[in-house]
């Protein structure tokens, strides 16, 4: 995707917002390979995605410097010592490895996507981030679903995480929070 050469403040903050999501990725991301690296388990594969992940990483954050430098000059912060903006730069394109990136919805509170599990596991901690890192991770994974302790076996059960190979409807339940994975 091309970035344009001159951009408003609405055209940052669309770029600011993706790249919240993207960092939000690459975090999960990051967080699996210290876990993997910690159990000693990691694969060509996995170690393909993890620098891909760091790419795309590097990427970002030049990208938001280079925004926060337009936006210092769209406010008149960021002239130069003749007093003009400096030139914009030419556009660039995200690189593959950023496009594929996982996006994860906002978290579903009080909302059950019932149906289309292909996977679920106890979260004996109760973090519903775990829920969604799983997800991301997972190429499998459109959707998730996080019950919340107690509610699906019983009042002393762990919480618990559903992966889904679809997105289901969802339906406000008290037991959870869900959310949604787009791909590509």
């Amino acid at each position: 995707m091309p970035l344009p050469t001159s951009m408003g403040f609405k055209g940052i903050a669309a770029v600011l917002t993706a790249a919240a999501s993207l960092v939000a990725a690459v975090g999960a991301l990051r967080f699996s390979k210290d876990a993997n690296a910690r159990s000693g388990s990691t694969s060509a594969q996995t170690d393909r995605a993890f620098n891909q992940a760091d790419q795309g990483y590097a990427f970002l954050m030049q990208e938001m410097k280079e925004l926060r430098e337009r936006v210092a000059a769209l406010e008149g912060k960021g002239a130069g010592a003749s007093g003009k903006p400096s030139p914009p730069r030419p556009p660039r394109s995200l690189p593959t490895a950023l496009k594929d990136v996982p996006r994860v919805s906002a978290p579903e509170d009080q909302t059950d996507r019932t149906g289309g599990d292909y996977s679920g596991f106890d979260i004996l901690d109760a973090d519903p981030d775990k829920c969604s890192h799983a997800c991301v991770l997972d190429p499998q994974c459109r959707a998730f679903t996080y019950a919340r302790p107690g509610f699906v076996n019983g009042p002393r059960s762990p919480a618990h995480c559903f992966l889904k190979s679809s997105v289901m409807s969802p339906v406000k339940k008290a037991c959870c929070i869900s959310g949604t994975v787009s791909r590509g």
